[in-house]
């Protein structure tokens, strides 16, 4: 007997079901309930609530509904193989053989044209996925093609049956069952005629909750309810009289059109099989508090509805710029739950995203890990690495096949998984990413100046010898920076790495089968990606799925070699089919896809990221699949399928509902609609008197409202202190960000570089917002090219120039110093570099005097080691020849190079009598000279610059300045202007010209400076004087 226990609550139907289950045991005390259940989060779900009624939760086996009737089959015969071949994975490869080799079916697919391998695979999977489906929804089709009838007449519906009758053919010759719909067949008729061993399966089966039932399922369900005792468990719907024809009628059918197709295919099965059928209506009363979240959910489950109106919190929608705002404003309405209601736990909270990996980190950066922020924890089964193991899989075989393009190496190596295996630190790839940038590497493993193998050459030359300037050994330049054992000790981790990807990036040219490719993949996984300790990473599980691969494509009997790309491109397809994803149940917030917590009784249910274009799924089928031309009931139709998800969406929640969706453009103003499903449910329920509003939320979370409005709340402290500070001035920002950031102490000052000192001389604003705030301009960063250069741009050229007057002075003709570029990637190939290159001859031959007045090949580096009252200043200065230190410029003198140059000469004059030279090319004519003699007052200028920067840096007295528009200023000043007139001159420097660089447009003058206003201060104008008067009148008077 089939026994349907009905009710209206998830909670009263769990308890009906575990009440029944405690009075129904097995006689036999070895015999496990088979419990039939959606997915494995229910099966979760309801041994937590057995766990907690009895203590316990045992002797219970969940199954799935697709694999109930293969558990029963092999209850019968036990031999039947674990795969078949008319399984999706074998099924796919055998229809790409058939289309192959039979030249009618490939004409008639590909319409006369001609195709390739790639585009076969890709139809054999469309095709083999179609056959899959027709096995569980259309198997009586199947039969009759296999006896020469059709069922639509369609002309695809022809090509399709002779396909299938092929195959058949094919699979025929096996003793085997080859196919679901031979298998259904025969339990079918071992049912009924009694050959079926039902003393082997418990006296019980139990159905809980299902959301569709196919028709095979069905009918195994109604034979098997004639042979012992069969209970289901699921809602009911109540019918109000609110109009057939009525919006919320319409509506709510739509939201259950899946429902109830299924109730249709399970009725039509009892009654073909005439499978006795008893229903229980669970007739327990509930007085659940009324909120608006109440009225909708009973509105749509077609209950009586009161015409109060009800203006609460329990149902909310939200608009949000990003992913990121969806988070917090999410964050800010749990926690705002929690404080109404104190009951309220993190284990009562259900996350809802389309995707658990497209929202992964900001969940864990906003819920766990931002610091001064309360902490909501979220479940530990969130850090599932299934797909991160897979995509970093991917990557790495799609690398193989590549050019070996910088980034694309080094992100392997950043990658976490690769990372861990070689030990590859992040100092470690930081150093990596100067290697590659000053060894010009961009591509290729071999066989170019710019590969890796060619960059890894000169690395392991500079280890091997002691590199001479400019000398080329093997046809280019030792690099010469490889000082430390750690660095050598990283260099042959990364030679050694390398070379895997290029023994492994051979095979790409083979063709193999598609066991061999597979094979080949697993050693690839073995080699660079698992590690003896494999307990975070679980690599060991990727390497067991390629072996399960393995065994499914062998039951195709397809051995045809096939090229790397058709390969590559079926195992992406492997791994991007990755099933739908949730944490679990335990401690914390449970974070899951759409799918898996469907229907489950939360208190609190989030949705995130229900926008227009996600949800529901936009998918779409091939013009040839049957079932989606010809619906019939209990098909698995995509769009009833996401309408009855979205219904079980708002059934799951019992006290709050939380939908969000990016419905604000971050750069405009645009806005976007959310799913059409919560558009058209805003719309139902307003025609009964129930408001749900869209509150659109602001882009920054540290907006006023958040703080002074009803409508709007935020819990967090940190936004808080930005809101208070956002408008003040900028010595108030900073006092702000001091307060948050210890300032330096006396005892900070202990050492200061000479880099440090003349780094923030060079410029001031860039220096603090690094080092004392931690802030950095992303244009910072150089990105590696992933191509050689075929023009150069203006920091490269400035570079090259550099190179090229350097390589001159130290004796190498210009011939030669091209060579030398060539060898080392500084140079464009083929024409372009010819045109550098010529085009830099005559800058290089400027300087033809200097290179002869000097001896640049005899240049020595001074150690510093200066004590100032307890401050120790320390470093090496370099460019020194005899007793002058002389440096080039490549262009007219700035402030910023004479004030380099005089703190170079203050720093090496507290102990010695050097003089200071540089050269520059005045008005891009002629080389002039400017030289520093030692002096007396040197140490007096150079302890006056140590303190100003321990003030600047210690926040104390803040007298920011900006070098070249400070030196304008001083430099009117001093030429006897008036204060108007230098803030003037100031101010144009600041400013630019049409052709000028300008000082305001950089990115930390902007952040610490603001605008011009400082200019105008006589904190400013002293600090500039003080500065700069030393040095511009020396400047004066040579």
């Amino acid at each position: 007997m089939y026994h349907d226990y009905r009710s209206k609550s998830l909670t009263q139907l769990t308890n009906q079901f575990l009440d029944l289950l405690s009075r129904n045991l097995p006689e036999n005390p070895f015999q496990k309930n088979w419990i039939i259940v959606q997915n494995r989060e229910m099966e979760q779900w309801l041994s937590l609530n057995m766990a907690k009624r009895n203590k316990i939760s045992a002797n219970n086996e969940f199954i799935l509904p697709s694999e109930f009737i293969w558990k029963l089959y092999r209850t019968k015969d036990s031999d039947l193989d674990t795969n078949l071949p008319s399984d999706i994975i074998p099924l796919q490869w055998s229809v790409f053989e058939l289309i192959q080799i039979d030249t009618k079916l490939h004409n008639i697919l590909f319409r006369g044209k001609e195709s390739n391998s790639k585009i076969i695979l890709q139809l054999s999977r469309s095709i083999a996925d179609v056959f899959d489906l027709y096995q569980v929804f259309r198997p009586e089709m199947l039969k009759k093609w296999e006896s020469d009838n059709f069922t639509y007449k369609d002309n695809h519906e022809y090509w399709q049956a002779s396909l299938w009758n092929k195959l058949n053919k094919k699979w025929n010759k096996k003793e085997s069952v080859s196919t679901r719909v031979e298998a259904f067949d025969q339990l079918k008729n071992w049912i009924k005629k009694d050959d079926f061993p039902v003393n082997k399966i418990p006296e019980s089966i139990w159905v809980f909750n299902i959301p569709q039932a196919s028709e095979p399922f069905s009918e195994i369900i109604a034979l098997v309810s004639n042979k012992i005792e069969c209970h289901n468990f699921d809602f009911v719907l109540e019918h109000q009289d609110q109009g057939q024809d009525s919006d919320v009628a319409l509506f709510s059918k739509k939201l259950l059109s899946a429902s109830l197709n299924k109730e249709s295919v399970l009725k039509k099965s009892f009654q073909k099989h005439h499978t006795e059928i008893k229903t229980v209506l669970d007739s327990t009363l509930s007085h659940p508090k009324e909120s608006k979240l109440a009225q909708t959910q009973n509105l749509l489950s077609g209950k009586a509805v009161s015409d109060k109106v009800i203006s609460d919190q329990s149902i909310t929608i939200h608009s949000c710029h990003s992913k990121k705002r969806e988070v917090e404003v999410l964050k800010d309405s749990i926690l705002d739950a929690m404080n109404f209601n104190k009951e309220l736990k993190p284990e009562d909270v259900l996350i809802l995203v389309p995707h658990v990996n497209e929202y992964r980190s900001q969940l864990r950066d906003v819920f766990t890990s931002e610091a001064d922020e309360i902490s909501i924890p979220i479940n530990l089964g969130f850090l599932d690495y299934t797909e991160f193991r897979e995509s970093t899989l991917l990557n790495l075989i799609g690398v193989l096949n590549s050019d070996f393009k910088v980034n694309a190496v080094i992100d392997l190596l950043d990658n976490s998984i690769i990372s861990s295996k070689w030990k590859f630190s992040n100092e470690d790839i930081h150093l990596i990413r100067e290697w590659a940038k000053e060894l010009h590497i961009h591509r290729f493993l071999d066989g170019d100046i710019f590969s890796w193998m060619n960059g890894l050459n000169r690395l392991f030359l500079g280890f091997a010898m002691e590199p001479k300037s400019y000398e080329l050994v093997q046809a280019t330049i030792p690099y010469d920076k490889l000082h430390s054992a750690e660095a050598v000790e990283l260099l042959a981790k990364l030679s050694s790495f390398i070379d895997q990807l290029k023994r492994f990036s051979r095979l790409t040219s083979s063709s193999l089968s598609v066991s061999e490719w597979l094979s080949k993949t697993k050693s690839i996984a073995g080699t660079l990606l698992l590690q003896n300790y494999d307990e975070e990473f679980n690599i060991q599980s990727l390497i067991q799925k390629l072996e399960t691969l393995k065994e499914k494509v062998s039951v195709s009997d397809f051995n045809e070699p096939i090229l790397f790309e058709t390969f590559f491109l079926w195992l992406k397809d492997q791994c991007s089919g990755s099933s739908s994803s949730s944490t679990g149940f335990g401690h914390g917030i449970v974070v899951s896809d759409y799918v898996p917590n469907r229907a489950i009784p939360y208190k609190f249910v989030g949705v995130l990221g229900f926008n227009e274009s996600q949800f529901p799924k936009n998918v779409i089928r091939p013009d040839f699949d049957l079932i989606h031309k010809y619906p019939n009931a209990g098909d698995r139709i995509s769009i009833d399928e996401d309408r009855n998800l979205f219904f079980d969406m708002i059934r799951s929640a019992q006290e709050k509902l939380h939908f969000s969706f990016i419905g604000q453009d971050q750069y405009t103003q645009n806005k976007k609609a959310p799913s059409i499903l919560l558009q058209q449910l805003i719309d139902v329920v307003k025609t009964k008197g129930i408001d749900l509003q869209i509150k659109e939320h602001k882009l920054h979370g540290f907006d006023a409202v958040y703080y002074t409005s009803e409508e709007f709340k935020s819990f967090s402290k940190k936004r808080l202190k930005l809101v208070q500070n956002i408008d003040n001035e900028i010595k108030k920002r900073l006092s702000f960000l001091t307060s948050e950031i210890s300032q330096k102490k006396e005892d900070d000052f202990s050492e200061i570089s000479v880099n440090d000192l003349i780094s923030f001389y060079s410029h001031p604003s860039k220096y603090v917002s690094n080092v004392v705030f931690g802030i950095r301009d992303t244009n910072d960063f150089q990105d590696l090219e992933d191509r050689e250069p075929f023009n150069l741009s203006g920091l490269e050229a400035y570079f090259l120039k550099d190179f090229l007057v350097d390589a001159y002075l130290q004796g190498k003709e210009v011939n030669e110093v091209k060579e030398i570029s060539n060898a080392i990637g500084l140079l464009p190939e083929g024409y372009p570099g010819i045109l550098e290159l010529d085009q830099n001859k005559q800058i290089v031959e400027q300087f033809k005097e200097v290179r002869d007045r000097y001896d640049f090949t005899s240049s020595e580096t001074v150690d510093i080691n200066y004590d100032h009252e307890g401050t120790f200043l320390f470093g090496t200065i370099g460019s020194v020849l005899d007793k002058e230190r002389v440096v080039l410029r490549l262009g007219d003198i700035k402030g910023k190079s004479l004030i380099n140059l005089w703190i170079n000469h203050l720093v090496l004059n507290y102990e010695n009598e050097i003089s200071s030279s540089i050269y520059f090319i005045k008005k891009k004519k002629s080389v002039e000279r400017f030289t520093i003699v030692p002096d007396s007052k040197d140490i007096s200028h150079l302890n006056f610059l140590i303190e100003f920067y321990k003030e600047q840096v210690a926040l104390k007295e803040l007298n920011f300045f900006s070098v070249e528009t400070s030196f304008a200023y001083a430099e009117s000043i001093l030429n006897g202007e008036e204060t108007e007139k230098a803030v003037s001159r100031a101010l144009s420097k600041w400013d630019g010209g049409k052709y000028a660089t300008s000082e305001c447009d950089d990115f930390y003058n902007q952040l610490i400076l603001k605008n011009a206003d400082f200019i105008y201060s006589s904190s400013f104008q002293e600090a500039a004087l003080k500065i700069w008067t030393p040095i511009i009148n020396l400047f004066r008077e040579s």
